[in-house]
């Protein structure tokens, strides 16, 4: 699976859910560490074609926050849980709309954290903007 194929399959969801009329992306190929993040959510998938993978959904603090109560409908703020399971849920959605066989989604919430996981490990990176300003960088290693 390439990155292109999944921020496709993402595409309106990602509308949806950003609220966003127009989402703008650029995709690069990269080994080295993913760099680092306030929330982060993970899934493992199983492709009969590609392998198995991982997709790593990162975003940081205040557009995580807006992103959950804009699809939760709920008053979360910093440090409030639920963000983190608002993200969780997020790449759980997504790796359905991509129709991959994947786990339970891990997620982690804390300011600038690192994506070790993905150290050294060629991946694809894909950065999904809206003209809003809201930013979600998808990892696919696989």
């Amino acid at each position: 699976m390439m990155i292109d194929d999944l921020l496709d399959s993402f595409d309106d969801v990602l509308r949806s859910m950003i609220g966003a009329a127009q989402l703008q992306r650029f995709v690069e190929r990269r080994t080295g560490p993913a760099g680092t993040t306030d929330v982060s959510a993970t899934v493992r998938f199983r492709s009969a074609i590609d392998g198995d993978g991982h997709i790593v959904l990162a975003i940081d603090e205040s557009t995580a926050i807006a992103l959950v109560r804009r699809i939760s409908g709920l008053d979360v703020g910093a440090g409030d849980p639920l963000v983190a399971d608002g993200v969780a849920e997020l790449v759980n959605i997504l790796a359905g709309v991509a129709r991959l066989d994947f786990s339970l989604p891990t997620a982690v919430y804390e300011r600038a954290h690192a994506i070790s996981a993905l150290e050294n490990v060629p991946l694809d990176h894909g950065v999904v903007t809206s003209r809003e300003h809201a930013r979600l960088d998808v990892y696919l290693a696989a």
